[in-house]
């Protein structure tokens, strides 16, 4: 983990033993038409979910919101199982946002980190960790056709 990330997730509150109780986040999912939920997403969000991380990218402050609840109230549950899943081929969970909420983060079952916005998807990292590098680095990740 760079000392970016890390002083970044220190900030918001996080440590590495981490784990808050993900039952309003799994059922939110759920609510919002989600069948299937990942243990990768569960994972996640145990360790990171409703954290705000905080740095500067280009000079400007921004924020990374991890959750699902933030996220389901901008996001079409039908666009990522219909658009963004086929792009992947495989399903998909909203994770938080990022880029000033811009973009919705998503992660599939093997843990990938991904961005939609609209018709732009990005592969941010094959794990969250190196998705959350990606983004607070200041890179943008990899297009996805």
């Amino acid at each position: 983990m760079s000392p970016g990330l890390a002083q970044a997730l220190h900030r918001s509150g996080w440590t590495p033993t981490r784990s808050v109780d993900v039952y309003l986040e799994v059922s939110a999912l759920r609510e919002d038409g989600y069948t299937v939920i990942p243990a990768a997403a569960e994972d996640f969000l145990r360790q990171f979910g409703g954290l705000t991380l905080c740095f500067m990218r280009d000079g400007t402050p921004d924020t990374v919101k991890l959750g699902t609840r933030i996220v389901l109230g901008q996001l079409c549950a039908e666009r990522v199982q219909e658009e963004y899943a086929a792009r992947t081929g495989t399903a998909l969970i909203p994770i938080g946002v990022a880029f000033s909420e811009h973009m919705s983060l998503l992660l599939d079952e093997r843990g990938r980190m991904f961005g939609g916005y609209d018709d732009l998807l990005l592969h941010l990292g094959d794990t969250p960790v190196l998705g959350l590098e990606e983004i607070v680095s200041g890179r943008r990740g990899r297009p996805i056709a």
